[in-house]
């Protein structure tokens, strides 16, 4: 069987975007990267940036994709797709198994990691373009189109699927995907690196904040509305004694002026991106997230780690881990009224905060990194064992 011999060592080959620290996907991708080389198999990185600490590794070979020049996403994933897939043709009878991230290349694969089902969310009611004519939801419509009809082929064209949640298991299988061929493996968290306690960087936070307020933080891309921070500006308004922590970058964002209008700027900071989340959730007292969309949501996951209470909503992959003691989960992100409760609820019991915070950090300890790059090393593993990956015998084109 080759690959699965004693004497030699498995060639796993990695395709996606990015396998850096600061990225959700990426991040998951590194932590199952370390594991493979814990074990001493060999990688093969295809993508356009990887973590520092890869780049000297020898045991990593990087075929660097470039797409910076490319004017849009959707034509920079396209230029992607066919790159990487003609390193695959050169590669593949030179690796044992390949590993892609959803609709992100033209080849076959061996596994498909999927992090968003596209079908799924142009179906939802909370798409970005429903009712918008602008050029912005326009371009968004496609984007999510062209994904939708590419992520079937890539479902089709592989030997097993990992989703990261058990939302995100549904959604794949409704596109007539067998379910044996499913897997769900949901993302980890570093639970060293968010942790409860008081110790946050003093030069994190701003310095403006009322000792007396109470502080919900919210965290995410602010340029569209799928994180729906609109709903939570609005809620906003019936608090006073709140102060928003805005954490993403703001380039583009109609967010301040939305904040404006609304009568909130000045219960709100906008922080733009930032690199120490870890710090902010230290020193905030809710996260609130009510995404009309997530397939899993790693900062949810992260805040819980943190030991503050999250809101969310049954559109987010990872409200599945959020007991009723750990947080609120709405129904319908786009409720204002019961996000406005459920922040109210939370700001007006420091008690049920503490309570909440502690169950959070409970759950999310089960759910590590380390627990989670395990069970993706161990399917790989076995798939090796089951036989010659199907990625030799395909075309590639």
């Amino acid at each position: 069987m080759g690959a699965t011999d004693s004497d030699k060592t498995l060639r796993l080959a990695f395709v996606t975007h990015k396998v850096v620290m600061g990225d959700g996907q990426g991040r998951v991708n590194l932590e199952v990267i370390l594991e493979a080389l814990r074990r001493g198999y060999s990688i093969t990185l295809i993508a356009s940036d990887i973590d520092e600490s890869l780049r000297s590794n020898p045991a990593v070979t990087w075929f660097a994709v470039d797409v910076d020049s490319v004017p849009s996403e959707l034509l920079r994933n396209q230029v992607f797709a066919w790159k990487s897939s003609r390193i695959l043709k050169r590669i593949r009878n030179h690796v044992d198994l390949v590993l892609v991230n959803g609709a992100i290349t033209y080849a076959d694969s061996d596994i498909n990691a999927v992090h968003m089902v596209h079908s799924a969310w142009l179906a939802s009611p909370y798409h970005s373009s429903r009712g918008h004519y602008d050029p912005g939801a326009l371009y968004q419509l496609l984007y999510t189109f062209v994904n939708a009809r590419w992520e079937r082929r890539a479902f089709r064209k592989t030997r097993a699927l990992v989703a990261v949640s058990g939302l995100l298991g549904e959604q794949i299988i409704s596109l007539g995907i067998p379910e044996d061929k499913v897997r769900i493996i949901p993302n980890g968290v570093d639970v060293t690196e968010f942790h409860p306690g008081q110790d946050a960087a003093p030069q994190s936070i701003p310095e403006d904040i009322p000792e007396d307020r109470v502080v919900c933080l919210f965290a995410g891309d602010i340029k569209r509305s799928l994180k729906n921070l609109d709903s939570v500006l609005e809620a906003l308004r019936e608090h006073e004694s709140a102060l928003l922590l805005v954490a993403g970058d703001t380039t583009g964002s109609h967010y301040p002026e939305l904040a404006r209008r609304l009568g909130v700027s000045d219960r709100v900071r906008f922080l733009g991106y930032r690199r120490d989340l870890p710090d902010l959730m230290r020193r905030s007292d809710i996260f609130v997230f009510p995404s009309r969309y997530e397939s899993f949501s790693l900062v949810l996951l992260e805040a819980m780690a943190s030991a503050i209470p999250v809101v969310t909503a049954s559109t987010v992959g990872a409200a599945s881990l959020v007991s009723e003691s750990a947080g609120i989960v709405l129904e319908d992100p786009d409720d204002v009224a019961s996000l406005s409760r459920a922040m109210g609820t939370l700001i007006a019991s420091p008690e049920l905060r503490e309570s909440m915070g502690r169950a959070g950090r409970e759950i999310a300890s089960a759910c590590t990194f380390a627990r989670m790059a395990e069970d993706y090393v161990d399917l790989i593993e076995k798939m090796c064992v089951a036989g010659e990956p199907a990625m030799k015998s395909s075309s590639g084109s």
